[in-house]
């Protein structure tokens, strides 16, 4: 009978740990749930306040971009089908940010990729192996190489970069 007594304490004793458990789960889902809601309040307002005043139009939605515009008076005039800045001038007059032909064929790999497409071996291993091969007469920038390789060979691969 006395250890009836002692277990029914013990019960009880858990009993009140585990009401005490459950009371703060559930305080703590409630906490949550107020903060997400009070975040979602928050989400909402500043969506009303960089919310765009556009009215809608549907024609304006259906209707033509300018570049597509511009793409087919080219073609309608027998002009160039291509639009916009060309990234490779034909010429130093035409050079707008681009590369100029004289400057491409400057470069010892470009022409070599150039004859190795010409000569239709261009996407072979063996191209790729001659491209690797050959060092381009161009110096590669500084802002293409880390600090950590910068400093690895001083006055070898990187000393016209320094």
């Amino acid at each position: 009978m006395a250890r009836a007594g002692v277990n029914a304490s013990r019960v009880a004793h858990r009993l009140a740990l585990y009401q005490a458990r459950v009371e703060s789960l559930r305080a703590e889902r409630l906490r949550k749930e107020a903060e997400a809601a009070a975040r979602q309040r928050r989400l909402e307002a500043l969506a009303a306040q960089v919310a765009p005043e556009v009215p809608d139009d549907p024609a304006r939605v259906r209707a033509e971009t300018a570049a597509a515009a511009a793409y087919k008076e080219s073609v309608a005039n027998g002009g160039d089908r291509e639009t916009g800045t060309r990234i490779f001038a034909t010429t130093a007059a035409a050079h707008h940010g681009g590369y100029t032909m004289d400057a491409l064929m400057a470069d010892t790999r470009h022409r070599l990729a150039v004859a190795l497409h010409e000569a239709g071996l261009g996407g072979t291993g063996a191209a790729r192996d001659a491209l690797m091969q050959v060092q381009g007469s161009l110096l590669p920038r500084k802002d293409t190489f880390t600090s950590a390789q910068l400093s690895l060979v001083p006055g070898a691969a990187f000393a016209g970069l320094t």
